[in-house]
This record gives structure tokens, C-alpha cells and sequence, in this order.
């Protein structure tokens, strides 16, 4: 049996294993990844369209082509209206005894009543790609939050991710390309959460805070992620499947229980227009978590139109770059400038948080200074 047949035959093998272990966890643990304002600008991940150090997360396979050292991202990012939440809160604790209603009202009916929100700040994104290797070291902090009236729910997570991966290659001929790449990691996350009322928080802000610190989630664990890469002159089609297996330990006040991260297998297509020095154009088409496909007898699962991301890079004589996409069915786009000492990135993309197109849309605005070598 030829190499890669073998090879083949121990990813599908493990992707079997994987699955089957999975079905023995009750609790789903949203997966752990690495924000990008570039990734956000032309539509979300691309399998078969990644060069950076978010390739340890998007498709271990592309390790074999990427090339990158990072030693620190100071990228914020915003979804929905925080400006406008954020006056409000002002507003409350800026009031003594008497409540200014008027505001909530406002900001009630300016949002139709329900409102998703999301804040994330800098983290530690140092690691190192290239040469069929990569390792890094990640970390991020976030808080999401969703207002539907007077009552808000909201989720503090910081997320912290040790990972590494290795990709060789399969079939090298004058026309065609076949890479093959794995990566390992090991992950924490330490999450608090509350559901409570507007006016419950503006009075006992407090005993809340308390209570909620008391009440901490912690999850550790490990997993993997498999991915291909097949290349075709300026062409490349992937398949990608992380989370294979993603165990964690998840400790609570209330007893200590396994959950398993997500599984997601996704597929994709790029196609290089242009490579020259001054120009770059590339356009990229993903179909992501084919599973949901087979899922949709369940109200709960998403539509499946809500799966399809598209893109469009272009880089203008490796100095700027911009980015057109849409995800979610909705639109997005961002700008790039190579600094040389640092990269500037800015983004805006819609993000649907609902099962089906306008349920639940809203959008996000992401910018950054990126130290990248």
C-alpha cells in the first residue's frame, strides 16, 4: 500500500474514533480559536486560503506553504451596539436612587427589544509557522452578551491555547500537490456568567459580582485537528477537520462533569489571480461545518445557507491589502498596512447569531496592531 493511501486511511480512521468517543459527552464546549481582523474582512476562515500564524488553527495542511513569526497582537474587537449599551450603564450608575428610564426606553426601542454584544481585548499571540511546522502560544479574553428587553445575559471567558503542528506532503508531481497536516493542543478557559435584570444589576452591582465570581467555570483539555491541502498550478482545494477529538475536564460549584469541543469539518476552494510583486488578487469559496447538513431535522440547527463564506483578497506591492467577503450571509470587509515594525488591520462583517438569514444579525468592527515577521 502506497504512502499516502496509508495516510488516508489513518485520517479517516481517526476522524471514525473521534466521533464515536464524542458521542459519550453531554456538555458541547464552543471551540477555541484565534480572532482576525484580516480573516473577519474577506469572510471568516478559508481552508484552502490561509499564510499566517492562524493557520495552527484553520488548516494544519497549509503549514507546508505559510510562513510567519508572531510575537504579539494588540487587537480589540467589538460586535453590536457596546457604544450604545455602554451609555446606558453610564447613565444607571451615574443615578443615585432615581433611575433615568427614559434612557432604557430609548435604547430599548432603538435595538427592537433584543440586542447581541460582544467585547474582546489584546491577548498573547506569540508562535512561529513555516517549513511544514508550527507552534504557538494564545490567549484571548472576550465577554458576549445578548439583551433582549429589560433582561441581559452575558459570558466573560478567558481562553488560553498551547498548540503545535506538523504538515508534510503526500504527492509531489510537476502539476500536482497533496499536503497533509495535523496539530495537536492543550487548552483552558476560565468563564463566568449571569442572566439577570437591568435595574436587579443597577441595584445590587455588588452582591452580583459576588456571586457571579463565586460561581466560575473552568474548563481543561486537549484535542486535535486534520487537514488536507490539495494544489492544482494556481488552484487549491481543502478539507479540513478540527476538533477531531477535543476532551475537557469542566469544573463547577455544582460538580465536576467532561464536555467535548464542537466538532466542525469544512471544505474549501481559492483560486491565486494574480501573484505578481506589485499585485495579489486571490478568491476563495468555503462551505463550513458540513455536519449541520445532516442535522436539519433538528430546530435547533442552523440553516445551511448560513454555512457559505466567500471572499476576495487583493495586495497592492505588499504594503496594503483589502479584503471583501460575506459570512452569515452577510457582507464584510478590511484594510490592511504593512508597517514594516507592525501591521495595521481593520475590519467590519456582519454575524447572524441566529438559526436562520436576519434572525438575529447584527455586526462587528475588529482593528489591530499586529507584530508579525
Amino acid at each position: 500500500m502506497k504512502s499516502y493511501t496509508k495516510a488516508v486511511v489513518a485520517v479517516l480512521f481517526l476522524s471514525l474514533t473521534g466521533a464515536l468517543f464524542a458521542e459519550g459527552y453531554d456538555t458541547p464546549i464552543k471551540p477555541f480559536t484565534l480572532p482576525s481582523a484580516r480573516i473577519h474582512g474577506y469572510g471568516g476562515p478559508h481552508a484552502a486560503y490561509t499564510d499566517d500564524i492562524n493557520t495552527l488553527f484553520v488548516n494544519p495542511a497549509a503549514l507546508r506553504t505559510a510562513k510567519q513569526i508572531s510575537v504579539l497582537d494588540l487587537a480589540f474587537g467589538t460586535t453590536g451596539d457596546v457604544i450604545g449599551l455602554g451609555k446606558v450603564a453610564t447613565d444607571m450608575l451615574k443615578s443615585d436612587d432615581d433611575l433615568d428610564y427614559t434612557t432604557i426606553g430609548e435604547f430599548a426601542e432603538k435595538t427592537g427589544g433584543k440586542l447581541p454584544l460582544g467585547v474582546s481585548a489584546p491577548g498573547l499571540a506569540l508562535g512561529y509557522v513555516g517549513h511544514g511546522f508550527g507552534f504557538g502560544l494564545f490567549s484571548r479574553e472576550y465577554v458576549d452578551a445578548e439583551v433582549v428587553g429589560m433582561n441581559v445575559k452575558a459570558a466573560a471567558n478567558i481562553d488560553v491555547v498551547l498548540n503545535g503542528g506538523y504538515s508534510f506532503r503526500l504527492i509531489n508531481t510537476e502539476t500536482h500537490i497533496l499536503d497533509v497536516g495535523v496539530a495537536a493542543k492543550v487548552f483552558g478557559r476560565y468563564g463566568l456568567e449571569r442572566a439577570d435584570n437591568f435595574l436587579n444589576i443597577a441595584d445590587h452591582a455588588d452582591a452580583i459580582l459576588e456571586e457571579v465570581m463565586d460561581g466560575a467555570t473552568t474548563y481543561i483539555g486537549g484535542g486535535l485537528d486534520l487537514g488536507t491541502t490539495y494544489t492544482l498550478g494556481k488552484f487549491k482545494a481543502a478539507l479540513v477537520y478540527n476538533d477531531v477529538f477535543s476532551p475537557a475536564a469542566v469544573k463547577r460549584t455544582t460538580g465536576d462533569t467532561w464536555g467535548v469541543v464542537e466538532s466542525k469539518m469544512n471544505i474549501g476552494l481559492s483560486y491565486q489571480v494574480f501573484g505578481g510583486k506589485s499585485i495579489k488578487l486571490a478568491a476563495m469559496a468555503d462551505y463550513r461545518d458540513i455536519f449541520n447538513l445532516f442535522k436539519q431535522k433538528d430546530y435547533r440547527s442552523r440553516n445551511p445557507w448560513l454555512n457559505l463564506g466567500i471572499g476576495v483578497e487583493a495586495e497592492f506591492f505588499n504594503i496594503i491589502s483589502v479584503q471583501v467577503g460575506m459570512n452569515d450571509m452577510l457582507p464584510a470587509a478590511g484594510i490592511g498596512f504593512d508597517l514594516f515594525i507592525f501591521e495595521f488591520v481593520a475590519s467590519i462583517y456582519g454575524k447572524e447569531l441566529g438559526n436562520d438569514p436576519g434572525v438575529l444579525s447584527t455586526y462587528g468592527l475588529d482593528a489591530g496592531i499586529l507584530f508579525r515577521y
